[in-house]
């Protein structure tokens, strides 16, 4: 059976939509609009809704790129999964709230000399605004499979032009603002969503780019200067518009229609009123989705919604059998399993009391041997620490292993007596000159078991040219 996608683009000023028919070799669309959203989405997606049949297409949307916050970030490993754990947390840093306020989607990108770091590119949006656009969405019977990015998607599919760069811009304007989006490789590396003047809009978003171009440096340590630009959206749909621009950045600028790169096709009876510079982000979108390429995106399935019993009530009652017979199955591997450990947790216990019988002979009363060994083992150690009144415990151990930190091997520091006493530590020794005492005091008095360091003596050994000392540390 043939799949259908609606691929719904939604800007701060408009919505596009395009109805793609996906067969086995081909992919035709069906229907398409351009609705402007002056009077809000709602009234852009009831038009929508009016003239396409979007009964059973599987939804794709992707949300105004200037609504979303986009962030880059280097790891140190490449899974996948270990970047979805610890990128909540990186995030976090770089955010005003808190990061359970968002939802984010990500893109992850090997990078390195021996590609063992991953360069990710991160996108943002408040959960309560997602929400909006979800619910907006779901009074018109639309469950997107995805949301993703504004620009994202005509980023992806224009970076697999024959004729893209190795560094290239892929930039997509409205009426006023665009998103300027870098590819490297073939690789999405930075999204920036900036505003424009709308009464300067070429002149707005010339500068717009030239601001960004050192950020490609800054941020993804890309050298080289974009080869060429593709730019598609609004004010830009004429040749010579697109040569002033060229001439003005000094970098080749080349219009997008997706059509024509792609193999998604137009009906006859359609084309007349196609315009790539309105629909090229919504074809994107169908052409990601029907190629099942992935990608950021903010769907997690907290939007998800079960109208399908009706349809799906036989898989779904053959699946339940099925899953019955195997939780029927995990019981009894279950009880079997219990059965194994309570008989090693038995064996383990008696090894247990044998090894306390052994250890400790002389305990004739044995209750809990865990416990009562920790006990032991307490009592052991508070016999390592030095006596004193203060309360402070100190271990001769720890106090000898601070001492030969404290003196480099370079240094030429030679103890010859210590005396630990309950509140203090005296310490006799020789060096080759005065400036190792002093240096030595001051690495003691860094230490954290002393309060304080005194030099008692320092004096001349002249028979073997050598500085003795006595060094006083109170604990």
């Amino acid at each position: 059976m043939p799949r259908k996608i609606l691929a719904i683009d939604i800007k701060e000023d408009a919505v596009a939509a395009v109805l793609v028919k996906c067969g086995l070799k081909s992919r035709d669309i069906e229907a398409y609009a351009f609705i402007p959203s002056g009077e809000g989405i709602e009234s852009a997606l009831e038009a929508i809704s009016g003239e396409m049949e979007t009964a059973g297409a599987d939804c794709v949307v992707s949300l105004p790129a200037n609504r979303i916050s986009f962030r880059n970030l280097n790891v140190p490993f490449k899974s996948v999964k270990k970047i979805q754990q610890i990128l909540p947390f990186e995030l976090e840093q770089t955010l005003a709230l808190a990061i359970s306020d968002f939802e984010f989607g990500f893109q992850a990108h090997e990078c390195g000399e021996k590609k063992e770091r991953s360069h990710v590119t991160a996108a943002l949006i408040g959960k309560s605004e997602l929400d909006g656009y979800m619910k907006i969405l779901s009074d018109f019977g639309l469950q997107p499979e995805r949301v993703t990015c504004g620009g994202y998607a005509l980023a992806e599919v224009t970076a697999r032009r024959t004729d893209f760069p190795c560094v290239g811009l892929v930039v997509e304007a409205a009426r006023a603002s665009a998103t300027i989006t870098l590819v490297a490789d073939g690789k999405i590396l930075l999204v920036r969503p900036v505003l424009i003047d709308t009464s300067e809009t070429a002149q707005s978003l010339r500068v717009q780019i030239e601001r960004t171009l050192p950020a490609i440096g800054t941020v993804c340590g890309i050298d080289t200067k974009p080869e060429a630009i593709f730019l598609t959206g609004f004010a830009f749909e004429n040749e010579k518009r697109l040569a002033e621009m060229s001439h003005a950045l000094g970098i080749p600028v080349h219009p997008i229609d997706v059509l024509k790169d792609t193999d998604i096709r137009c009906r006859p009876s359609l084309i007349d009123g196609w315009n790539p510079a309105q629909l090229n982000g919504a074809v994107s979108l169908a052409v990601l989705e029907s190629g099942r390429i992935e990608g950021i995106s903010f769907r997690t399935g907290r939007f998800d919604q079960t109208p399908f019993w009706g349809e799906y009530s036989r898989s779904l009652f053959r699946a339940a059998v099925l899953s019955g017979l195997i939780l029927a199955l995990a019981g009894f591997g279950l009880f079997f399993d219990s059965y194994r450990l309570n008989r090693e947790a038995r064996r383990l216990d008696r090894e247990i009391t044998a090894i306390f019988q052994a250890t400790f002979p002389d305990v004739k009363r044995i209750v809990d041997p865990v416990h009562q060994m920790k006990v032991k083992i307490e009592e052991a150690k508070k016999s390592a620490f030095l006596p004193g009144e203060s309360g402070q415990q100190i271990r001769t151990i720890d106090l000898i292993n601070d001492l030969s930190r404290l003196i480099p091997a370079a240094v030429d520091v030679e103890l010859t007596r210590l005396v630990v006493g309950p509140e203090n530590l005296l310490i006799d020794g020789n060096t080759d000159n005065f400036n190792a005492v002093d240096d030595f005091k001051s690495r003691l008095e860094s230490a954290k078991l002393f309060k304080a360091v005194t030099i008692s003596s320092a004096n001349t050994d002249r028979g073997e040219n050598r500085i003795r000392f006595k060094l006083k540390g109170t604990f």
